[in-house]
């Protein structure tokens, strides 16, 4: 049974790992437990890589409670073999459902950057519980286990992204499909107002999510003709200037950004991170190994 599931949760993380408008570099992660065993995707790991090598942590919770499950920082010292579980672990366990997948899409983030009654208005009409910020790990699932509806198959994490949960993996693709096909849909739909900020402004207005931190930095674009320390310049011609040795999970990242905030520009405000939160993240050594991961 176990191998199966293993081949099956494979195949599912390499196809969501190669449409990077859901997961860039080594974003998102997916689980499946049964009987006090889950398998999770192991921190640093890419979803895309899932067919040529071992991407999944084994974890034995039975001894753990719901308040333990809630607390604990890291599942390390309950993992079978060397690779660390995901920092999210402990919200996949929380849930009740056997398949979780979590990504950073591009339907999920840009809904989840807008504080609005059209938003609340049409997560409610979709039935998808929408879950304020919060740090990803023990701070996350302290927030999400508040909500009476936690469990709902779909969970929007604002300046995040989103929770996918089923019976099966069919469903989830059913309802990523979905989702981002009507959220994209949605947003399209928005008029746009000259006095909101351009897809520019946007980006250079601060950090919209934890990746975008962890991935690009304190300052992930600036306006510039010229490249300036770690940032990403957007020049006078709107042109995307890369810094000098950036790695391709940081071009792949910021290209994303790009499109996401095309999407959004002129339609909305949106809410960055605080500066403190960015800090924190930056600073915190579960960050610190999957950028250490990173290429």
């Amino acid at each position: 049974m176990k191998s199966k599931v293993l081949k099956d949760l494979s195949d599912h993380a390499s196809r969501i790992g190669l449409d990077v408008n859901l997961v860039q570099a080594s974003g998102g992660n997916i689980s499946w437990k049964d009987n006090g065993t889950i398998l999770i995707k192991a921190s640093g790991k890419r979803l895309s890589d899932a067919k040529f090598e071992n991407i999944f942590c084994t974890i034995d919770y039975k001894t753990l409670n719901k308040s333990q499950i809630v607390e604990t920082e890291d599942f390390s010292k309950l993992a079978q073999g060397v690779l660390m579980p995901s920092i999210e672990t402990n919200f996949h366990l929380l849930i009740s459902q056997p398949y979780v997948t979590h990504l950073h899409s591009l339907g999920s983030i840009a809904l989840g950057l807008i504080r609005n009654d059209k938003i609340r208005n049409y997560l409610a009409t979709k039935e998808i519980v929408s879950i304020p910020y919060a740090r990803p790990g023990v701070a996350l699932a302290k927030v999400m286990e508040k909500f009476e509806n936690f469990g709902s198959n779909v969970l929007l994490l604002n300046n995040h992204g989103i929770v996918f949960s089923g019976e099966s993996i069919n469903q989830i693709e059913d309802l990523i499909q979905n989702f981002e096909t009507e959220s994209r849909a949605f947003l399209a739909s928005l008029p746009c107002v000259e006095s909101l900020p351009d897809w520019i402004q946007i980006l250079t207005g601060g950090v919209l999510t934890p990746d975008e931190g962890v991935f690009l930095g304190k300052v992930p674009f600036i306006k510039s003709e010229i490249p300036h320390g770690n940032s990403v310049s957007i020049n006078a011609f709107g042109e995307v200037v890369f810094p000098k040795n950036f790695s391709e999970d940081r071009i792949q990242m910021a290209h994303f950004y790009v499109r996401l905030a095309k999407l959004i520009e002129k339609k909305t405000q949106v809410s960055y991170l605080e500066n403190s939160e960015v800090n924190a993240l930056l600073g915190w050594n579960k960050e610190i190994h999957r950028m250490e991961m990173a290429d």
